[in-house]
């Protein structure tokens, strides 16, 4: 199925654990259910964090960066408008080099313009 996909970066003086209990919070006031099974579901909303500066957090509910982020165009292709120098802190390739490293790109188009707040 088709989504919408969007990279944020931002500043903030929240611990990983508590940025992720923020974003699981805004998912459930926005409908988003609990996981009850580990099938993929589509979902109202799903908000992940793919990197905390160069932190390595392996932990029950929390990996950063996120495990699938260097496999995935749908969140490679924005971070490369964004951050395409960034270095994943455990491969040790920037955004730009994990890009060219897909071997299956999915099909991702950009939408509209990148702001700068």
């Amino acid at each position: 199925n088709w989504f919408v996909n969007a990279v944020v970066e931002l500043k903030t003086s929240l611990s990983p654990q508590d940025l992720l209990a923020e974003c699981k919070r805004i998912e459930n006031l926005l409908g988003r259910n609990e996981k009850t099974s580990a099938d993929y579901k589509d979902r109202t909303i799903d908000i992940d964090i793919l990197f905390y500066g160069k932190e390595i957090i392996n932990e029950e509910t929390l990996t950063i960066p996120h495990k699938y982020v260097h496999l995935r165009a749908f969140t490679l292709v924005p971070l490369l408008e964004l951050i395409p120098d960034f270095e994943h802190p455990v491969l040790h390739k920037t955004i730009s080099e994990l890009h060219n490293d897909l071997e299956n790109p999915e099909m991702v188009f950009l939408y509209g313009t990148r702001v700068e707040i």
